[in-house]
């Protein structure tokens, strides 16, 4: 029994210890995994393979046995050698590479225990520090998996997440490698490489500054490293002499560990004797010996003194000639070439002797000029295209004219080699040496129609080749799609049998750019320049971005400013030359690539080129006629294309959807220009009229007014902030375009009389100012306004506003003088400017007056409006009937009542300070709202106070409150919005720049946190928190300043001109002037809502408007009275509302309201707990809608609060939640039956709400209950329509079709800011946007912006972060 137990037991813990080394090997292998995808490159490293494995197959037998004899070399392997750093060294084609790969087969036959990697590098395939860095730590890793199948070594742990661009990290991982593994040896052959491989690629860049840097710091870690520790790493590096490598190596930090071995003619003579006699050991003549004394002795006497490569390359040349021994003599004696320019030469007359005239080009100059010129190595394969492509002369590739792969190597001899022997075409073929590549530079010649018969051929060849490629006939029809994986095809081809045709879409514009050398010889002539643009406005040229889109990997590549979304940087992608001579051209390609750059670069959408809206580019666009799956336009007459290409636009849509106005300002005569379009669903729209309406900008007051062209690109915060209100609109477009606001003023539609036309008429009543929202019904006329503008005294103007700037710049000159001083200098070190601030602070303090005082006076030229503005008419009472006080609506939760009349506005704005400050509320939220006081009694002045507190979505704030006060610790605030126009996920991407930020007021360095003016010092200005918490600003105190958090853009701050104040007036305008004002309403709420107009019952005098959080207000303009309605229209007590549109039933029976609030939400993701188990996780922003539906009292809904019938809420999701916004991102249009919510975004978003069927509801029923949210049904498109970038930052409406079977219009607004333009329109038909799903159906954007990994692996041009890099300023979009 004890020995069963025994066994058992036994058994167990065997199990227990393999359980236990299975799940050692599977971690082991999940790190090795992780390490490896962070380490491993789409770009393997074949080429030096390659080129090792050539150098071996070079090597005869008993040559460069010298080399291990040296003393330097025996001292360099000695295992306790004091010089771990050997250099080779030797002119060109002496043989450095065959004697680098000898040396490495020497130590692994004669050492054990030792670890040797080499790189071979090639002026075929440049390298750049990180690539190697990345090479050379997975090949260190490989061998420390030869020892360790378990777990691996301690020190590497911390590297598991190592990043590829973080050159640092990785010297410390190779470090920590070398010391886990032996002595470990590491070859670098051809640094001299390195400068002709950048000087191939960038023809037009000069990087020689960049290799030197790059190469110097590489070599310089490894140098280090080895003289620190010798016993654990040797660094071999061979080269030529050049001076610049010399100066490098023989630095003082290891000079001294420095061992040099310059080959000589003594060394190579004997090995150069050797090759020639087992080359022609096939003849046994006694002549052979004298053959080579006397190529020796030739050989000896070249320029090269002794070049391997001059000997091989005469050799092969002279057995070409020769028939027997004797002949070789013969030749010999008559004179060998000295220089290897002619032995090439040499070579090329033979090839031309025997090929004679047969072709032009001939095969052997298009091999050359291919294999020169390219700027990456060619694969056999696009080779054999290339020619046939260079000898068809139009139409499409003749194939009869493709050349197999033996016909190419026999066409140029020994100036080329391939790398793989098979018969397939995937082998790379490449020049023999970079002398070859030297000598066809040397003399190109200029085109196909060149006289020079000594030309080799030039760049113009492959200009041409991938030009006439991708022009031909097939690609004028795009590539078809042969399955949802990424199957591709044209002409019924398989993509992947057009082997160039990656090679041509990728590279084709650098073979056209002009070099900046103009002495070059290579500048492209204006024929090719012609032929350039007639490719671009061809539908080929299309074919080409689709081929780009979907097989180059970074493109498209390109950086928006995270705060305006202006175009920084982008990846060239057009010739350089474009921008001089195809300036249009250039502009509108830049316009469309940053329009679309989401369609070109991300998601399963990718690819699929008529999902692009191309007539919405305009109709002078050159891609204008592009097909498109979707009917689309831009609002834009096409004769009129150069007069309005600039012009900001306002527009306002009709409620169908079927008119539309589009407003601007002329600059240059200061009129109002209208045009008056009309759509039918089907055709274009028609421009129906056009409208001037003169007006002067100082009796508008258009300067008090937010321009949306205006170049100081003005931003509101998604929460609407008390204590950031941002200026109103300079122009409103309002009721079907029959009333318009340019500034202060009123417009109004008077039609003319019999035949004559219409016009514009000024309203001549003055209303006063920073009216937004305006609604008519018959005579009445409806003005209401959340803001009103706060009058700048005359005591703190220009002189000390210009004492301030002078301070400002000084300090900036101050701090950039010493910058420079610091750069030219030997030590960094950062001027400290103190500032003494009990003199500096106080003087420039800006002193206001409190322009809501009622008694105040301006001594300003411009009239400021106040409540004056009324004086002889009282302000609306509050009103209830007899049974707005019954229990019934008294004790309802979701729906409560409250008025206030006018007298009762300094205790109510008391009684809102009382409710906000209560509960221990922070004495600084009390000094926020002590400004905004009304009280008359107060002092009338304020000082320029810190915003910080007031805007952002980091700070807390529990101030924004309304009247029931449920906001005691804003969650809200705190929350994480959304990224400011975040780009999706990408292989590549251009970083953000990392310098760091310096306060241009104190100086102050390091910051986490700053404000930042975009406009002041070219969008260089920074301020830290403490400075603007002082009172500091930037050069204009009308900027904003955005705050910057950890570089991401998190909030905006203002000025505070202008103050919130509900107000709203009716006036009736068929009753004599001074009788015309027949209600008046006006309080202060401690929020505000963005973009919420009010209502007018289509038949009762009754006027509704939403004032502030959830609170509604209803007005009786017959008897000027009203009351307040609270509605439960929250996801949370700590939502907080950002908009609010209303709109009656067509009975009128019923008022319907959809609000939109924000939350603070976690994410579905697992929580984060800290060190207490507490829930870390970050809260994000995200937003809501709600619907109610609300019932007017039938006998008197002016006097009798509605009640509440049908709600409903909808989750919006979080990625539309971005702190601030140039314009709301929400548009709502109501039908009879429905509500569609259309959100701004990229793609097409929109919720249709479909309302519930209340007309059996009679209006004299009292019973229905209410609180019930059945009879609603939400849902969305079931297809994704993409729309341009700028749609986030621009108002996108939906409207339904009209009648069954026709289609839907999207009206995109008019873009503002730097690159203005006008509205689009696209109809979408049922089929366009499939069947209707619910919105938990679809993940949020459909999975468009996903990056995409299909293509990966099977058919791609992969990215090159040094080569590709080649990223230009982007100022067209």
């Amino acid at each position: 029994m004890a020995a069963k137990e025994a066994t058992r037991a036994e058994q167990e813990r065997i199990a227990a210890q393999e359980h236990r080394e299975n799940e050692a090997r599977h971690n082991f292998k999940l790190s090795v995994e992780a390490l490896k995808s962070h380490l491993e490159d789409k770009d393997d490293n074949q080429p030096s393979a390659d080129i090792y494995g050539k150098a071996k197959g070079d090597v005869h037998n008993g040559t460069c046995t010298w080399l291990f004899n040296r003393h330097e070399f025996t001292e360099w392997i000695a295992p306790e050698s004091k010089h771990p750093i050997l250099w080779l060294n030797g002119k060109h084609g002496a043989g450095k590479t065959v004697l680098c790969s000898k040396a490495i087969d020497h130590l692994e036959t004669t050492q054990e225990s030792l670890v040797i990697i080499h790189q071979f590098l090639s002026n075929d395939d440049y390298i750049p520090k990180n690539r190697l860095l990345r090479i050379f730590s997975t090949e260190l890793l490989h061998h420390i998996l030869k020892q360790r199948t378990i777990a691996l070594p301690t020190s590497i742990k911390p590297f598991l997440n190592v990043r590829k661009n973080e050159s640092s990290k990785l010297e410390e991982l190779i470090d920590c490698l070398i010391l886990e593994l032996p002595l470990t040896y590491i070859f670098i052959d051809g640094l001299d490489e390195v400068e002709s491989s950048i000087q191939k690629r960038h023809s037009s860049v000069s990087d020689r500054s960049h290799w030197e840097q790059d190469v110097q710091e590489l070599m310089s870690f490894l140098f280090r490293k080895a003289v620190l520790r010798p016993e654990k790493l040797r660094v071999w590096c061979s080269s030529q002499s050049l001076p610049r490598i010399r100066n490098h190596l023989y630095n003082d930090n290891w000079r001294h560990a420095l061992l040099e071995i310059g080959m000589a003619t003594g060394d190579t003579k004997s090995d150069i004797k050797k090759y020639l006699m087992s080359s022609i050991s096939e003849s046994t003549d006694p002549m052979g010996s004298m053959f080579a004394e006397l190529f020796v002795g030739a050989a000896l006497a070249t320029e090269v003194e002794g070049s391997f490569l001059w000997a091989s390359s005469m050799l092969r040349d002279l057995k070409m000639r020769a028939d027997t021994p004797h002949d070789l003599i013969e030749l010999a004696r008559q004179g060998l070439p000295s220089r290897m320019s002619e032995v090439y030469q040499q070579v090329i007359n033979r090839i031309k002797e025997r090929d004679g005239k047969m072709s032009n080009p001939p095969l052997w100059k298009i091999v050359l000029s291919l294999l020169t010129f390219a700027k990456r190595p060619l694969k056999v394969g696009e080779v054999r295209e290339a020619i046939a492509m260079i000898w068809t002369s139009n139409g499409n590739l003749d194939k009869f004219k493709v050349v197999p792969k033996d016909k190419i190597l026999n066409s140029c001899v020994s100036l080329i080699w391939c790398s793989n022997t098979k018969e397939d075409d995937t082998g790379i073929l490449r020049l023999s040496h970079s002398a070859v590549r030297k000598h066809v530079l040397e003399n190109i010649d200029l085109g196909i129609d060149s006289t020079d018969d000594n030309g080799l051929g030039g760049s113009w060849i492959i200009r041409e080749c991938c030009l006439r490629y991708l022009s031909q006939p097939r690609y004028a029809k795009p590539l078809r799609k042969l399955s949802p994986t990424g199957s591709w095809a044209c002409d019924n081809e398989h993509i992947t049998s057009q082997q160039l045709l990656l090679y041509a879409a990728k590279y084709w514009f650098q073979h056209f750019d002009t070099p900046v050398d103009a002495n070059s010889g290579d500048n492209i002539p204006e024929a090719e320049r012609d032929k350039v643009k007639k490719f671009l406005y061809s539908p080929q040229f299309r074919t080409c971005i689709q081929v780009q889109s979907l097989f180059v990997t970074g493109h498209f590549l390109q950086r928006f400013d995270p705060i305006t979304d202006r175009g920084i940087l982008i990846r060239k992608t057009l010739p350089n030359w474009t921008q001089q001579y195809e300036d249009t051209l250039n502009q509108q390609y830049l316009y469309f690539q940053g329009e679309w750059c989401r369609l070109l670069q991300f998601g399963r959408f990718t690819g699929e080129m008529d999902r692009c809206l191309w007539s919405a580019l305009g109709p002078e666009h050159f891609f204008s006629h592009g097909q498109s799956r979707y009917h689309n336009f831009q609002f834009r007459q096409s004769e009129k294309v150069e007069q309005t290409r600039n012009r900001c636009q306002v527009q306002h849509v009709s409620q169908d959807g079927r008119r539309l106005m589009v407003a601007w300002i002329h600059e240059e005569n200061r009129c109002l220009c209208l045009e008056h379009w009309k759509l039918d669903g089907k055709r274009d729209p028609q421009i129906k009229s056009t409208t001037i309406i003169p007006f002067s900008e100082n009796a508008n007051h258009l300067s008090r007014y937010s321009s949306p062209c205006s170049q100081t690109f003005r931003s509101i915060p998604l929460l609407p902030r008390v204590q950031s209100v941002a200026p109103v609109d300079a122009m409103a477009i309002r009721l079907d375009a029959s009333l318009i606001r340019i500034g202060s003023k009123m417009y109004y539609w008077s039609p003319g009389s019999n035949d004559a036309l219409g016009s514009y008429m000024p309203l001549e009543e003055s209303f006063g100012e920073s009216w937004e929202e305006v609604c008519v019904r018959d005579s009445f006329l409806v003005l209401c306004r959340q803001r009103i503008y706060r009058q700048q005294p005359k005591t703190t103007t220009e002189e000390r506003e210009r004492e301030r700037v002078r301070w400002m710049r000084n300090q900036r000159e101050t701090f950039e003088r010493s910058r420079s001083r610091t750069r030219s200098g030997s030590s960094r070190v950062r001027l400290q400017v103190k500032v003494k601030e009990s003199k500096l602070i106080p003087s420039f303090v800006i002193e206001e007056t409190d322009s809501d005082s009622l008694t105040t006076q301006s001594d300003s030229s411009e009239s400021i409006p106040n409540y004056e503005e009324f004086p002889d008419f009282s302000a609306a009472e509050e009103s209830w009937s007899d049974r707005s006080t019954s229990t019934k609506y008294a004790s309802s939760d979701d729906l409560y009542s409250h008025g206030s009349d006018d007298s009762k506005s300094d205790d109510s704005d008391s009684d809102i300070k009382s409710q906000l400050s209560g509960d221990d509320t922070e004495s600084d939220i009390k000094s926020v709202l002590s400004v905004e006081s009304d009280d008359e009694n107060s002092s009338g002045s304020e000082s320029i106070m810190s915003m910080s507190r007031v805007t952002w979505s980091s700070e807390s704030e529990s101030e924004d409150s309304c009247i029931g006060g449920d906001l005691s610790e804003d969650e809200i605030i705190e929350a994480e919005p959304a990224e400011i126009y975040a780009e999706p996920l990408c292989p590549v991407g251009i970083s953000q720049p990392q310098s760091k930020k310096i306060c241009d007021c104190c100086n102050r360095g390091h910051l986490r946190e700053w404000y930042h003016c975009i406009i002041c010092n070219n969008g260089d200005l920074d301020l830290c928190e403490s400075c603007e918490s002082r009172g500091m600003w930037c050069l204009d105190l009308e900027h904003q300043l955005y705050r910057i958090v950890n570089r991401k853009p998190t909030g905006v701050v203002s000025r505070r001109n202008f103050s919130v104040r509900q107000e709203l007036v009716v006036y009736q305008m068929d009753k004599p002037e001074n009788e015309r004002l027949v209600f008046h309403f006006r309080n202060k709420y401690p929020t505000m809502l963005h973009d919420s107009a009010p209502v007018i019952h289509p038949t009762k005098p009754l006027v509704v408007w939403s004032l502030c959080d959830s609170l509604l207000l209803f007005a009786d303009f017959n008897n000027n009275t009203y009351f307040e309605q609270k509605i439960k229209a929250k996801t949370s007590k700590k939502a907080h509302q950002i908009c609010a549109n209303l709109s009656f039933s067509p009975c009128g029976a019923f008022l319907r309201v959809a609000i939109i609030d924000a939350t603070a939400q976690k994410p579905n993701s697992v929580a984060a707990l800290d060190i207490n188990g507490s829930d870390t996780t970050k809260r994000r922003l995200c937003l809501n809608l709600h619907v109610l539906i609300l019932r007017l009292s039938a006998t008197s809904p002016t006097k009798n609060p509605p009640k509440l019938l049908r709600t409903t809420s909808c989750l919006l999701g979080c990625s539309c939640a971005r702190p601030f916004i140039p314009v709301l991102p929400f548009a709502f249009t109501w039908t009879d039956a429905d509500l569609y919510l259309t959100i701004s975004e990229s793609y097409l978003r929109v919720y249709h709400v479909a309302l519930p069927d209340l007309r059996e509801q009679h209006c004299d029923s009292v019973d229905t209950p209410t609180g019930i949210s059945s009879g609603f049904t939400i849902t969305v498109p079931g297809e994704t329509i993409l729309l341009p970038r700028s749609s986030h930052n621009r108002s996108v409406q939906f409207f339904p079709a009209t009648k069954p079977g026709g289609n839907a219009t999207v009206i995109i607004g008019p873009r503002g800011g730097y690159h203005p333009s006008p509205p689009i329109g696209v109809y979408l038909s049922e089929r366009d946007l499939g069947i209707w799903v619910c919105p938990e159906e679809r993940n949020e954007g459909g999975g468009m912006y996903n990056p995409q990994i299909t293509l990966e692996g099977q058919l791609e041009e992969p990215w090159d972060d040094d080569n590709d890099c080649i990223i230009i300023p982007f100022d067209g979009y």
